[in-house]
C-alpha cells in the first residue's frame, strides 16, 4: 500500500508519495470500531481533470488539524488502487489563525488518476483535533502523521542553521542566494536516502524545498520587497521560531 502525504499549508504545500507503493487486484477496508470525528460522505470522478474527489464531513464538535484516509479504488479494466492518504492542515492553523476544518464542515480529498473508475471505498482511520487529542484506529498511519510533523519541524531547524552560518559572515554579499545554494545541497543529500514513512527524516525535503525556494524568490511577498537582503532573511527566522513552538505542541498528541 502506498502512502500519500498531503500537507494544507502556507509555507509549506506539497504531496509526498513514499516509496512504499503496490498494487492489489482486491483489498478490503478496515471496519470502524468506534466512531471518528470525520466521515466519508460520497466520492465524484470529474472526467475533465482527471480526478476523484472524495467528500469528507466533520462530525465532530472540535476543529480537525489533521485525518488520515484508507481509500481502495476499483477500476472499470479490472485493476485497482490501495494508498494511505495523510492530510495535515497544521500550517493553515498558524498562519491564518482559524479552524481549516470546522465542525459540521466538508472539504474534499482529491486524487489524480487517468482510469475510469468502478468504485472508490474510503475510510477516515485517523482524526487529530486542534486541542492535541485524536481518534486513531489505523496505528502505522498515527505514527506516520506524528512523523510528518516532527520532520517539518525539523526541516525549520535545518533551515534556519543554514540561514543563521550565513548570516554570521559578514563577508557574504548575496545571503538569500548563498543560503539557497547551501540549501540545495542538503537536498541532494536527502535525496540519495530513503526512510521509512513513520522517520521524521521522511518528511524533511518538502519543507527544505519550500524555503529554498522562498530564498530564491526573495522580494515577491509585498511585506519584504523592500526589505535590505539580510534583513529579509530574519524575518525568516522569526516566523520559523513561532511556526516551531506551535509544531512542537502540535507533534504531542494524545490517542482517545
Amino acid at each position: 500500500m502506498r502512502v500519500r502525504n498531503a500537507m494544507s499549508l502556507v509555507a509549506f504545500c506539497t504531496l509526498f508519495l513514499s516509496p512504499l507503493m503496490a498494487r492489489h487486484a482486491k483489498a478490503s477496508l478496515p471496519q470502524a470500531v468506534s466512531p471518528m470525528g470525520a466521515v466519508v460522505q460520497s466520492w465524484h470522478r470529474d472526467a475533465a481533470s482527471q480526478t476523484v474527489s472524495i467528500l469528507i464531513a466533520n462530525n465532530s464538535h472540535k476543529d480537525i488539524t489533521a485525518y488520515s484516509l484508507t481509500v481502495h479504488a476499483q477500476y472499470v479494466d479490472g485493476t485497482s488502487d490501495n494508498f494511505q492518504a495523510i492530510e495535515d492542515m497544521l500550517f493553515l492553523m498558524i498562519n491564518t489563525k482559524s479552524a481549516p476544518f470546522a465542525p459540521g464542515a466538508t472539504k474534499n480529498y482529491s486524487f489524480p488518476t487517468t482510469k475510469d473508475v468502478a468504485d472508490v471505498k474510503a475510510l477516515v482511520d485517523v482524526v487529530v483535533y486542534s486541542d492535541r487529542t485524536a481518534d486513531v484506529q489505523n496505528e502505522q498511519a498515527f505514527k506516520n502523521l506524528v512523523a510528518l510533523r516532527k520532520g517539518n519541524l525539523l526541516s525549520i531547524q535545518k533551515a534556519d542553521d543554514v540561514i543563521n552560518q550565513v548570516l554570521s559572515d559578514p563577508s557574504v554579499k548575496n545571503p538569500a542566494s548563498v543560503a539557497a545554494a547551501q540549501l540545495s545541497n542538503l537536498l541532494s543529500v536527502l535525496d540519495a536516502k530513503s526512510f521509512a514513512p513513520d522517520d521524521p527524516e521522511a518528511y524533511e525535503k518538502s519543507g527544505l524545498k519550500s524555503v529554498e525556494a522562498e530564498l530564491r524568490n526573495r522580494g515577491q511577498s509585498p511585506g519584504t520587497i523592500n526589505l535590505p537582503e539580510r534583513d529579509y532573511l530574519k524575518t525568516i527566522i522569526e516566523r520559523h521560531a513561532a511556526e516551531a513552538t506551535e509544531i512542537t505542541t502540535h507533534s504531542r498528541l494524545m490517542p482517545s
